[in-house]
């Protein structure tokens, strides 16, 4: 059922084998860092492979070759579903990152050319990083350009990060970190003994990478159903009024990591809704927040809250946009035996003027509950001298009674080569929920990736 452009990833998939060292040849292998850090803070996706610079060329040249196939597992294994397609991911991406110093200057660049069977532009070359860093002065740093930003103490829980995500990205098995998108920024750091302040702005709103159709369904409250329909957003006009504003305060002390933050700009998803020209909106958005992280026992535990002030909806009677909510989030992870990590999370939203809500909603029925409580739990085992990874990530909603799994088992056979099987499996009481409307999106994955 797929088309002759698998051919494409045969062949790359042949090519990389082929260039493969033999066992013996021992001048191609360099050292390995840890590669299995989840979200390798402000990085591009794959730099958590080291190179070593070349001693004729102040550049530090980074390339790595990745396959990516994946199936949905509605009414079978491989078997025609809603999308009327049995593909989840069928693609091809090459990344050549290149960074180096230009006197205290630094400048880096990650390029990809991505051949997606599954999206409707088959060949695409993305940007993923190009940015320069530059010290302003001895206490003010300057980083400009196309960047990953992140910050917050959850995992795979975002409250005060509010940068770009692509969910599109992590429901069909692609590295972890190309969760985070990146957006063209300009972020200042100022330090200082009291505390350290980052301050970001971007000029042009950069939304998720929302689940709109194109990959997986999602449920429409329109029709009552899950949908399978693309829909596009009316994005806010690209002025700099509507740019978007975020910073954090932040200092660690005797060890312990506390946090401000704040964040002006809109919702990155489409919650709101235009009656008169029918299409999802994004409403305008504010948000106030503070972390804190330390050890713990023999873990580490951190809390987060937010306050996401809903700008165009404060009174919470329009049915249109999104009430105002507070957030809270605690976390704990800890070592239990060697090589195994338990970690654990409990998330809490509550909905401000949620009767006005509900009484106000034309289908009050499909909004969560005011108190919705959210689990996680991430269990990773290492093997095989730490080669062999077993990990399983779970989100569990007892208010809504429905789940996301993310089972993989990753295998770094040396400094070339990384295999990964996985899945990403939904499922709930009822297809309106979070996760319960994409139990026709389940499926499963698996990736090779080769570094040069």
């Amino acid at each position: 059922m797929w088309s002759g452009k698998f051919n494409l990833l045969f062949i790359s998939a042949l090519l990389v084998f082929v260039s493969l060292p033999s066992e013996g040849d021992e001048s191609n292998q360099t050292s390995s860092p840890d590669l299995w850090a989840d979200f390798p803070e402000e990085t591009s996706a794959g730099n958590d492979w080291s190179d070593t610079e070349s001693a004729s060329s102040p550049w530090n040249v980074l390339i790595f070759t990745e396959v990516l196939v994946g199936g949905f597992t509605n009414e079978g294994l491989f078997e025609d579903n809603l999308y009327g397609d049995d593909a989840s991911a069928l693609e091809n991406r090459w990344q050549v990152n290149a960074n180096r110093y230009f006197g205290t200057s630094f400048f880096n660049a990650s390029i990809e050319l991505l051949a997606d069977e599954v999206d409707d532009n088959h060949l695409q070359l993305l940007v993923r990083e190009l940015y320069v860093d530059h010290n302003l002065r001895k206490d003010l740093s300057l980083r400009a350009g196309q960047q990953v930003l992140t910050w917050g103490t959850g995992d795979f829980v975002f409250l005060n990060d509010l940068f770009a995500k692509d969910w599109q990205a992590m429901f069909s098995g692609r590295d972890d970190a190309y969760l985070k998108a990146s957006s063209a920024s300009i972020k200042l750091t100022y330090y200082h003994n009291v505390a350290n302040l980052d301050f970001v702005w971007t000029p042009i709103f950069t939304s998720d990478h929302y689940i709109n159709g194109e990959r997986f369904g999602y449920f429409s409250p329109m029709s009552g159903e899950t949908s399978s329909q693309t829909f596009t957003a009316k994005e806010p006009d690209t002025q700099l009024e509507h740019g978007e504003f975020a910073f954090r305060l932040f200092k660690t002390v005797d060890g312990i990591e506390y946090a401000l933050y704040g964040y002006r700009g809109f919702y990155k998803q489409p919650l709101g809704f235009d009656p008169v020209e029918g299409r999802n909106t994004f409403p305008r958005l504010n948000s106030w927040g503070a972390s804190v992280r330390s050890s713990l026992g023999a873990g580490i535990a951190n809390m987060e809250i937010a306050y996401w002030d809903s700008r165009e909806d404060r009174s919470g009677d329009d049915p249109l946009i999104p009430n105002s909510k507070w957030q809270t989030l605690l976390g704990y992870e800890q070592e239990l035996i060697q090589k195994l990590t338990l970690g654990m999370q409990w998330w809490l939203q509550i909905t401000e003027n949620y009767d006005a809500q509900k009484a106000n909603s034309p289908q009050p029925d499909y909004h969560q509950s005011k108190y919705h409580h959210t689990l996680t739990a991430r269990i990773t085992y290492l093997t095989l001298s730490d080669k062999l990874t077993w990990s399983l990530f779970s989100f569990y909603s007892p208010s809504s009674d429905d789940f996301y799994l993310k089972p993989k088992v990753s295998y770094r056979r040396d400094d070339h080569w990384l295999f990964e099987l996985g899945g990403n499996l939904f499922g709930g009481a009822d297809e309106y929920t979070q996760w319960g409307q994409f139990e026709e999106s389940s499926n499963i994955y698996t990736r090779v990736r080769y570094h040069f």
